[in-house]
């Protein structure tokens, strides 16, 4: 009889700790969830306008700032604007010549100045 009472024990303590387990995982998965939202509420409501692009220059995701400083009201309505007639021509011929050089694997400056065309047609630098 001992041995059943030390298996029921045993048990005891594994499901006690797989209890535990469980707590301190929906504990963990809540916090990185919180994280999650914080930052995408950072990226939102930066006054930086702040955008995505597939390596082909599809625009997959633009902030609130980047569509007011283009004029645009929706990210489909910037998307439908080729990249090439988003910047002014120096700009874009800048803007494929560091794209050119990062396929390469040569670093490009982090920091540069572009001029952009709006829906409006006035140029921003």
């Amino acid at each position: 009889m001992r041995n059943i009472g030390r298996g029921n024990m045993m048990e005891d303590e594994e499901k006690s700790h797989h209890t535990k387990y469980e707590i301190f995982l929906q504990e963990r998965i809540s916090e990185i969830r919180q994280s999650e939202q914080n930052f995408r509420n950072s990226i939102e409501n930066s006054p930086l306008g702040m955008q995505i692009v597939t390596a082909e220059g599809e625009t997959l995701y633009a902030n609130r700032s980047l569509l007011r400083l283009y004029g645009y009201s929706t990210i489909d309505e910037l998307g439908n604007i080729p990249v090439s007639q988003r910047y002014t021509t120096e700009s874009y011929a800048e803007h494929l010549e560091r794209k050119d050089k990062r396929r390469q694997g040569i670093p490009v400056p982090s920091d540069y100045e572009i001029n952009i065309i709006c829906k409006d047609g006035k140029v921003r630098c």
